[in-house]
């Protein structure tokens, strides 16, 4: 697969995303990947909701493992924010968005800003 796609005369860079069922996970899954998480990120997940915990946990592991296994990069320093409230990482110089829905959630990462939507 090309790294740079012709649509027209616009060139697109290929993003990267990874996407996940979240059906059938259980209370000891949940309290696993919530220990896998920095503490700033667990303290953010546990505020919520179990569904919400499983989604913020579990989209953010996806995220950490694209961009290791993707990019050969790590970054679990907090997020920084954009003015309208998009989240950067803050050690690279790449893109993401994250996105759940009832029984998924999803990553991309991109080096152009990426907006993902999971319905």
């Amino acid at each position: 697969m090309s790294a740079i796609e012709r649509k027209g005369n616009l060139q697109m860079k290929n993003a990267v995303v990874y996407a996940a069922t979240t059906e059938g996970i259980d209370d000891g899954a949940l309290e696993k990947a919530l220990s896998m998480l920095p503490l700033w990120r667990r303290e953010y997940v546990e505020k919520k909701i179990t569904p919400e915990k499983i989604n913020g946990a579990f989209s953010y592991l996806l995220l950490q493992l694209l961009l290791e296994k993707e990019f050969a990069a790590t970054d679990t320093a907090p997020f920084t924010y954009g003015k309208q409230g998009k989240p950067f990482f803050s050690k690279q110089d790449l893109f993401f968005s994250m996105s759940h829905c009832k029984t998924a959630v999803g990553a991309a990462v991109c080096e152009y800003e990426i907006g993902l939507d999971l319905m």
